[in-house]
């Protein structure tokens, strides 16, 4: 079973994995986008469809979390994954908006 701890592990994974990347945050879906989630979900739901879940960028990711893990999330966790999508979308490069995240929340 995949969870929000799941979820933050692979998001540093794939910050660290790629430091330099920066979204240049176009307008689409979660489900198969390049942004750091869409990699994290593609990456722990390989052989799940997720398009039932998906929608579209601009929906904050604690409703897509809360959609897919359906479990009563720890809400400083999910304030950290909002955090990073909200720094990846004001085009910073992952490795930072893991380090900003960190910043603004201690889990």
């Amino acid at each position: 079973m995949i969870t929000i701890d799941n979820i933050i592990k692979e998001t540093r994974k794939v910050a660290a994995e790629n430091p330099d990347y920066v979204y240049p945050n176009k307008r689409g879906t979660y489900v198969g986008c390049p942004c750091i989630f869409g990699v994290v979900l593609s990456n722990l739901f390989p052989d799940k469809d997720l398009s039932e879940y998906d929608k579209p960028l601009g929906t904050t990711i604690d409703s897509v979390l809360q959609d897919i893990l359906g479990e009563n999330l720890d809400k400083q966790k999910v304030r950290w994954c909002s955090y990073v999508q909200e720094y990846q979308d004001d085009e910073i490069s992952w490795g930072q908006c893991v380090i900003n995240a960190d910043k603004k929340v201690k889990i």
